[in-house]
């Protein structure tokens, strides 16, 4: 008989303690790991009062938080259970006292199934133009430029193939297929993408872009198609890898810690849930430069966007970033990751010139170029700054890590004194994730600078929706003294509100 997993049942609903997933009626139900934690801790301890101190020794591991923390928490819990403060089926709040997990549970031990083998993604490129209206000879440009750019994909082989055929592709271990059809109608060229699973034969992904037909237009659709694609691919990987024997091999834990931070943005839990993932991948293998380098970055941005302000955790991330750049020295994704850690662990003239080299190797990094427009704006060089972040951005995929880049582009501009500027720029920032707070700070920054007490109030608002726990040293250390004071006197008012409606 094999090894045993517990998992614990309650109405339709099942917890998987071998792959940590909530599942209803054996369909899983996506959760942040904080949230299924609570949800863990509760269903072990049914019937239970818990009180608001238990939770948050047991969740948040005895940090400081504050009350509309757990709040938040215990409504993103009861969501997931489609429940609710008035209907309370399975979490029952106990005014004055704490919460109760009201429903019968039962615990399980089953046969864990085997996990099979980590297998490394790789990506066939293929584009054409079947009514041969594009030349052959610019698909093969995009081609090339398309497994140039997408090579910068951590962990992704690009495959030399470029037939179509999927069961040829399978038979060489091919992942997944890119296709790119591209019709030439005089004026405007279209181009139509795909992403294919090769080991089932599914579109996971499509799309179609239009440009006008001028000189440099591969370029243009190149980085059009990559913007949406990247992520997808990213998303495709950790779908398709992130269970097959992740736990058995450290190259799954770094994809599905990639993915982490790239499907939940940049967070404190999207980023704790990474740490560990990455911490576990280098516990099986201590010499993987990208999760060092992804190790480092997590530990440094993390302190610098306050994630975590552990200084232990800061001094960790600067010896992940150079053990990073010991094991390797002319990766540029490896590069760009630890210079950039290296700038936000506060050692700037150790990480500028780490991704200078980035992006010289590689001119499409996008990371790196961004990375360098943040270290600009810390060496108080705005106009620079402005120019290579915007150059990063427009080279990047299209993913909530933008929220930050453009929360930045966005601060830089308003040095600048361009403030319409820079709330077009927030305004964009806010919509690429919903959960960032560096942008809705840039954001209520821009409000301050116009003297928009109204609009001040709403984008502070939002801002403790998302980061409750903010503090005076955050706002002064992202938006500078003079904007603080606005912006800090908007989050106290907030907060009174908030308080009187409690009473």
């Amino acid at each position: 008989m094999g090894s045993l997993a517990q998992t614990y049942l309650f109405d339709q609903f099942r917890i998987d303690l071998q792959t940590y997933a909530l599942l209803q009626d054996d369909k899983p139900i996506l959760v942040e790991p904080m949230v299924f934690d609570l949800l863990l801790y509760m269903v072990k301890n049914p019937g239970r009062l818990l009180t608001r101190d238990e939770l948050i020794d047991a969740i948040w591991e005895g940090r400081f938080v504050s009350d509309s923390t757990v709040s938040t928490a215990i409504k993103m819990a009861r969501r997931a259970l489609n429940d609710s403060g008035e209907t309370q089926t399975y979490i029952q709040t106990i005014r004055g006292r704490g919460f109760q997990f009201t429903a019968d549970v039962q615990r399980n031990e089953v046969e864990a199934k085997p996990v099979p083998l980590f297998k490394q993604p790789s990506l066939a490129i293929a584009v054409s133009s079947p009514d041969e209206s594009w030349p052959k000879a610019q698909a093969a440009l995009l081609t090339t430029r398309l497994r140039i750019v997408l090579d910068r994909v951590p962990l992704l082989r690009i495959a030399a193939q470029r037939d179509t055929d999927l069961a040829a592709l399978k038979s060489e271990g091919v992942s997944h297929l890119a296709e790119v059809f591209v019709t030439d109608t005089g004026d405007t060229l279209i181009a139509d993408a795909a992403l294919v699973e090769v080991q089932t034969g599914l579109q996971t992904w499509a799309r179609s872009y239009s440009t006008p037909n001028t000189p440099g237009v591969p370029e243009v659709l190149l980085y059009r198609i990559v913007a949406q694609l990247e992520p997808e691919l990213m998303r495709a990987m950790v779908r398709a890898f992130s269970g097959q024997g992740a736990a058995q091999d450290p190259r799954g834990l770094v994809i599905e810690a990639i993915g982490t931070l790239a499907t939940w943005g940049w967070n404190r839990a999207s980023f704790k849930h990474a740490r560990a993932l990455l911490d576990q991948a280098l516990s099986m293998d201590e010499s993987n430069a990208t999760a060092h380098a992804y190790a480092g970055l997590i530990r440094a941005l993390g302190h610098r966007v306050g994630a975590n302000r552990d200084p232990a955790l800061l001094k960790e991330g600067v010896l992940h970033a150079e053990r990073a750049l010991e094991l390797e020295a002319q990766d540029s994704f490896v590069l760009g990751i630890a210079g950039c850690a290296l700038c936000d662990a506060g050692q700037l003239e150790r990480g500028y010139p780490v991704l200078k080299r980035s992006a010289q190797i590689n001119e499409a990094n996008g990371h790196a170029l961004t990375a360098i427009g943040a270290a600009l704006i810390m060496r108080g060089e705005f106009e620079q700054a402005v120019a290579k972040l915007r150059e990063g951005i427009a080279i990047s995929p299209a993913d909530s890590r933008l929220a930050v880049w453009e929360a930045l582009l966005a601060m830089a501009e308003l040095i600048m004194g361009n403030v319409d500027e820079a709330l077009v720029v927030a305004e964009t920032a806010l919509s690429r994730d919903d959960r960032n707070y560096l942008s809705r700070l840039a954001a209520s920054a821009v409000m301050a600078a116009r003297q928009d007490a109204r609009g001040l109030d709403r984008k502070v608002s939002d801002l403790l929706r998302v980061h409750p726990e903010l503090s005076e040293d955050e706002i002064a250390h992202f938006a500078g003294p003079d904007l603080s004071v606005p912006i800090w006197a908007a989050v106290e008012r907030a907060r009174e509100q908030e308080d009187a409606a409690l009473v």
